[in-house]
């Protein structure tokens, strides 16, 4: 009996002394088949298909990668132009790069070199060249037509024999006249020397002269033609001439040599 009470006396103390602790008691180990979906022990390796937490997607390494305006994920950036140290030291571009295409892939075209505005680059014909005396004579013989004779060009010889000259006094002459002796009519048009214009009028005149001796008394009609000749000087040209309508013929003249 002695015994069954005090083994019941122990239970009791047991009891009492488990009461006591069970508040500073630590937690007790988990059991085998705990849950072990939670956070992996230390030195764990994750498992590569679970599945990460929206702020593990988020992570640079994560995150694709987005393409640039090019298309390319991967394209280089344009690099810079060479450059070359002048001779204080500084860089300076490259001017040995070949210079951009004109749009279209055309080199550009080089600007022609532009003649100046004071003038033509073309020299222009010199005024001595313009025309000749032939170019007169000719407008003047299709003006005056049917009414001139046949006239012909005669020679220097026959020019200085009729006309007290000297050929040396002309840069340029034509004397146009008939050998019949009944035709009053004839031309002379020259371009004179430099000072020379006097004595050319006065070896004119002195040709009219003749002219109105010979045919006073002779022929009426051709002594009228020699009355009303024309002698006309423009700068170093100069007309003398005796037929029908030879103010026609003096038009001519003054539209070459005016």
């Amino acid at each position: 009996m002695i015994k069954k009470n005090l083994s019941l006396l122990l239970a009791a103390l047991l009891l009492f002394s488990l009461a006591a602790c069970s508040s500073g008691e630590p937690p007790l180990p988990p059991d085998d088949d705990a849950d072990l979906s939670g956070a992996p022990d230390e030195g764990q390796t994750p498992d590569e298909n679970q599945p990460l937490s929206p702020e593990e997607e988020q992570t640079p390494d994560n995150q694709p990668q987005q393409p640039d305006d090019s298309g390319s994920s991967d394209s280089v950036p344009e690099q810079a132009p060479a450059q070359q140290p002048d001779n204080a030291g500084n860089t300076k571009p490259d001017s040995t790069k070949p210079k951009p295409s004109a749009p279209g892939g055309k080199p550009d075209a080089a600007t022609p070199d532009q003649p100046s505005s004071g003038g033509s680059s073309q020299p222009q014909p010199d005024d001595d060249k313009s025309f000749s005396i032939s170019d007169i004579w000719s407008d003047i013989e299709a003006s005056l037509g049917d009414s001139l004779p046949d006239l012909d060009a005669l020679d220097a010889d026959t020019l200085t024999a009729l006309y007290p000259l000297s050929t040396s006094d002309l840069v340029e002459y034509g004397y146009y006249g008939s050998l019949i002796g009944v035709q009053a009519s004839e031309f002379f048009i020259a371009k004179v020397q430099s000072g020379k214009m006097e004595t050319v009028k006065t070896a004119i005149l002195s040709r009219q002269a003749d002219l109105d001796a010979q045919w006073r008394q002779y022929l009426p009609e051709q002594y009228e033609l020699v009355k009303n000749y024309k002698l006309v000087e423009n700068g170093d040209y100069v007309f003398f001439g005796v037929a029908e309508k030879v103010s026609d013929a003096v038009d001519i003249f003054n539209q070459y040599t005016k």
